[in-house]
């Protein structure tokens, strides 16, 4: 099938570029209009997206065998406050890059001579958390979509590992080749309204490829990453039970990650 942009928004755009796709044998649906983390979410604009995908594609798709959807923890709410952990794909339902986040700060606190502190919360920093690499999430996609037991099945997919950011985080500031500084609470979408310039000293002087500071990173984003205080930890036993085994290594992912970023020439 070839690539085609389609707004997953307006049902015409849809019908126009995919209402010819009767070959479809797989839907992979990951999409999610994007928002400001911490607002509302827009319930009924990603359901209708969703709809008008399914309404476009299943009525012509003859040899259509699987749908498959994701989210995120925000499935279990774990964004709303403790639940129960680990959450289990059973559990009633209510998901953007931490590497960026990590990279671009790092870089901006490097830049300006400060300490390199944990901007979350004190119980977020020691608290239990989970994350999922692309590769894996992408390889239990595929099992999914291919192993018969699978289908009509929930499962929780993540790295199979646990973590807390205050064992990482002394380990990140060496990498970084800052000093290690005190938890420091602050939002970062407000603490880097008035860092672009900073920011373009640090492309500048480290002949980054030349992005703003709101392109490297959705600065938002750490409400949902480093502002619970909670638990953040999703049960893996399901998916091992029918077959899916992978595990990667959180802390080696980070530092495989920083490296590949850095070679890029995206962050110092």
């Amino acid at each position: 099938m070839p690539r085609a942009d389609v707004d997953l928004s307006d049902r015409r755009d849809e019908q126009a570029k995919l209402g010819t796709q009767s070959d479809v044998t797989h839907i992979f649906y990951e999409a999610r209009f994007d928002h400001v983390e911490g607002t509302p979410e827009p319930i009924d604009t990603n359901v209708a997206m969703f709809r008008n995908l399914i309404d476009t594609v299943v009525p012509i798709a003859t040899n259509l065998e699987h749908v498959h959807t994701g989210s995120g923890h925000k499935n279990y709410g774990l964004h709303k406050g403790p639940a129960r952990t680990p959450a289990r794909e059973d559990a009633p339902g209510i998901t953007r890059s931490m590497i960026s986040l990590i990279c671009a700060y790092a870089a901006i606190r490097k830049e300006l001579g400060l300490l390199f502190s944990f901007p979350g919360t004190e119980g977020n920093y020691h608290a239990l958390y989970q994350c999922t690499e692309a590769l894996q999430l992408a390889k239990a996609t595929v099992w999914m979509a291919t192993a018969p037991a699978c289908a009509n099945q929930d499962f929780n997919i993540t790295n199979g590992d646990l973590f807390r950011w205050s064992n990482l985080w002394p380990k990140f500031a060496d990498y970084f080749g800052m000093a290690l500084g005190p938890v420091e609470t602050v939002d970062l979408a407000d603490y880097m309204t008035d860092k672009e310039a900073v920011w373009q000293r640090v492309i500048e002087g480290h002949t980054l490829i030349p992005q703003s500071l709101e392109q490297v990173a959705m600065w938002s984003y750490w409400r949902h990453l480093w502002k619970p205080d909670w638990d953040i930890v999703s049960s893996r036993t399901k998916a091992r039970q029918f077959g899916f085994h992978d595990i990667v290594d959180s802390e080696a992912m980070f530092f495989r990650m920083f490296d590949h970023f850095r070679a890029a020439k995206v962050f110092p």
